[in-house]
């Protein structure tokens, strides 16, 4: 990687799931530094690996305990498990410095009992998810927390890049089921590597660490040229089955009826890879092709998913869709302090859908 011969090392998240992609990218990280130390008798990057552990929304989910085994087996990186209710812990300001300073002193505000606001967070996060009124908006909510407290805590560690392990086929599933969700103007950034709309907020935690504003983070997905298929292979060959734990295994089946957009299209697509995997690639190269406006700290994001949104949205609405339910209704009380409505108002469509006749509660970020 660039930057070798630098005194300071640079530091990268590495998204882990337990899954074969993000454990066989661990396995070539490992390698690479492993080289990197034999070429010039020191490693150029740092690896800190993090798992999100979702336990409190579904018990049925691999536990943090699985990570001293690969600890055990590539011990050059750092190993981290957050638990979802974290992402309480983190606010963000979007708007002007008022609502800045408001936000901050609300978030710096001592816990009276520690345990007692751990316990409250997990509270938050299973009134949020049963608010919702589907299992494909649970799913899809779930989703974009990860990715928000995985990208806030890069933030906080100071980190330049997110390493994710998705493959070509994971990236096509992607693109499709998010255009399905509403949110195909955010496909350029979702599957693109390079600069990330996540890096620029302003963002405060509440161990006390400074309000800062960050715009070098960067998205990384290294296995986006290899099939699912291919993956699959070199995990059965290279024996990495034995440290990956497949989601398959500790769920129980759901009737397509009940199935998210995510599963059913990522069931669609394991008959494609099998069988057309020229039309996957396909797909992400097609989507790779779309160019998007220029990102600036002026534009606006959405309050939900973090990423650039239509400046118009009610107008487009009203439009298109022709539902006024989705601008005349509140899904969800997205307001940091009584004071800032504006937040409400700065969903994007697919997220508009997404928590369409949701229970009032309070947005985490």
């Amino acid at each position: 990687m660039q930057g070798a011969k630098d005194q300071k090392i640079r530091k990268m998240v590495l998204g882990l799931s337990y899954g074969p992609s993000s454990t066989t990218l661990l396995t070539f990280l490992d390698r690479h530094v492993q080289a990197q130390i034999d070429k010039t008798g020191r490693e150029g990057y740092q690896v800190i690996v993090v798992y999100i552990d979702c336990r409190c929304i579904d018990n049925s989910l691999p536990p943090p305990s699985h990570l001293q085994i690969l600890q055990q087996r590539y011990p050059k990186f750092q190993y981290v498990s957050i638990g979802l209710e974290d992402i309480y812990k983190y606010k963000h300001a979007m708007d002007d410095e008022s609502t800045r300073n408001e936000v901050l002193k609300d978030v710096t505000k001592q816990p009276v009992n520690e345990q007692d606001t751990e316990l409250q967070y997990v509270d938050n996060v299973r009134n949020l998810i049963s608010s919702l009124p589907s299992r494909n908006s649970q799913m899809d909510i779930i989703e974009l927390l990860r990715t928000r407290l995985l990208i806030e805590y890069a933030k906080k560690e100071n980190c330049e890049a997110v390493f994710f392990g998705h493959t070509t086929t994971r990236l096509a599933e992607k693109i499709l089921s998010e255009t399905a969700k509403g949110r195909g103007r955010s496909i350029p950034w979702l599957v693109a590597d390079g600069p990330s709309p996540y890096g620029e907020h302003y963002f405060q935690h509440l161990d006390g660490v400074p309000a800062n504003y960050h715009t070098g983070l960067t998205i990384q997905y290294p296995l986006r040229d290899v099939h699912k298929k291919e993956l699959d292979s070199y995990v059965n060959i290279s024996g990495l089955e034995t440290l990956c734990i497949s989601s398959k295994d500790t769920k129980t089946p759901i009737s397509s009826r009940n199935q998210s957009i995510d599963e059913l299209i990522s069931q669609y697509f394991i008959g494609v890879d099998e069988n057309f995997p020229s039309v996957i690639a396909n797909v992400v190269r097609t989507a790779g092709k779309l160019i998007t406006t220029n990102t600036n700290t002026t534009t606006e994001h959405c309050s939900v998913c973090d990423l650039p949104k239509d400046v118009d949205v009610q107008g487009w609405i009203k439009d298109e869709d022709q539902d006024d339910r989705l601008w005349s209704m509140t899904p969800i009380d997205l307001s940091v302090t009584p004071t800032d409505q504006r937040i409400q108002e700065k969903m994007c469509y697919g997220c508009r859908r997404t928590t369409l006749s949701a229970n009032n509660l309070q947005w985490p970020l």
